[in-house]
């Protein structure tokens, strides 16, 4: 009689066992307003969607005291454009006693400015109930400025892989839910890149007094651990020209007309004459040539500026040009099926080392039109910096 209880109670177990299956039915990751230089689409890269799907499965187990939860095989992932709006709907006709979940991540700026927010929710319903239905968001805040003034890679990897077992986390209630600001990428981290390409390469120093950031006057030491090693000033010139443009125009009527606030861009043509005056009395001349765009909003006054590279640069003493200076800032991709190619101006940066080494005359927007005329998406970080 023992033994036959004993088979019964085996039996009965492992029927709720089995019951207790769960599945996730829907995986989603999205991002608005934005684009994939700044955040990669790290879901594309096996090791790093296997070690997600790993810990929220964890974290779903634990939360639902299940045996398994399935995964399926991939993330579905979209690019929404202006003011889309993300879509965090289950499936219709979800039925049964076991557990669904849907998850959905949203990188996403703000509406109203410029700020940046990843918002995870997730959706589980059972026995045809929602049993959870919650949604936490951070905003994402880059640590230098220069991720606000131009397209570059805001996370890592690893960035990508904490923060979303954090709101995984946070969502299921294991971590409790704040309104934290998420830094992203370090100072230490960019030395520590430099240093892997060159160990021998030591730490100095920049101090700058002066409206430095806007191109204007400043003064400046190099300093070395031991000692002053340059100390210099800087007087600026700064001259600016607006490329005429019907945009505004046609952002006010539309504006007008639907009640959307629709911006609009506006590129402005800088030059930045100036003189490096040294400690040694010694002085250069100096020229600076770019394009910036100024995206504006009909409806408020805020205005993000990004600057258009490749950005050159002469170098003067008295009225002789002793040396040059370009900067192409070229970044690479993880493309997608989503990616489009506003998000990849400059490509084949092979050809274009090789024309600009071949011409080293060739002026900066020569490089727009050369660019364009080449195929591929190969894009990289390059710069070159050569003296008479």
């Amino acid at each position: 009689m023992k033994i036959i209880c004993l088979i019964v109670t085996i039996f009965y177990w492992s029927v709720i066992c089995a019951a207790q299956g769960s599945q996730v039915i829907v995986f989603k990751h999205e991002l608005r307003w934005s684009d994939e230089g700044k955040f990669p689409n790290y879901f594309l890269l096996p090791a790093v969607r296997d070690s997600i799907f790993y810990n929220t499965k964890l974290e779903l187990k634990n939360y639902l005291n299940v045996s398994d939860i399935k995964f399926p095989d991939n993330v579905y992932y979209d690019i929404i454009p202006g003011f889309g709006k993300q879509q965090t709907k289950m499936p219709k006709g979800v039925k049964g006693n076991d557990p669904v979940i849907g998850i959905f991540s949203f990188i996403t700026r703000a509406t109203a400015g410029y700020a940046m927010f990843w918002k995870l929710k997730i959706i589980i319903i059972q026995n045809n109930k929602i049993i959870l239905e919650k949604e936490v968001s951070h905003e994402l805040e880059y640590f230098n400025s220069s991720g606000y003034m131009r397209s570059q890679q805001w996370i890592s990897p690893e960035e990508f892989k904490y923060i979303f077992c954090r709101l995984v986390r946070e969502t299921l209630g294991f971590l409790p839910v704040s309104n934290e600001k998420i830094v992203l990428g370090s100072l230490e981290s960019i030395e520590e890149k430099v240093r892997s390409i060159s160990p021998q390469l030591k730490r100095t120093l920049l101090k700058i007094n002066g409206n430095w950031t806007s191109g204007g006057n400043f003064s400046a030491l190099l300093e070395s651990e031991n000692d002053t090693l340059l100390k210099f000033n800087f007087k600026e010139e700064l001259l600016t020209g607006y490329k005429p443009s019907f945009a505004p125009l046609f952002a006010t009527i539309f504006t007008e007309i639907t009640g959307v606030d629709f911006t609009y861009d506006r590129k402005i043509k800088k030059e930045l004459n100036g003189t490096l005056t040294f400690s040694d009395d010694q002085k250069f001349g100096i020229k600076m040539t770019w394009i910036e765009t100024e995206t504006r909003s009909i409806k408020s006054d805020d205005v993000e500026t990004n600057i258009s590279n490749p950005v050159s640069a002469e170098l003067y003493d008295q009225k002789v040009q002793t040396g040059y200076f370009l900067y192409v800032f070229l970044e690479k991709v993880n493309a997608t099926d989503k990616t489009t190619e506003k998000f990849m101006e400059f490509r084949h940066n092979e050809e274009i080392k090789r024309r600009l080494y071949s011409n080293p005359k060739i002026l900066y927007h020569d490089i727009f039109s050369l660019a364009k005329q080449l195929p591929g998406d190969i894009m990289i970080v390059w710069y070159s910096i050569t003296y008479k």
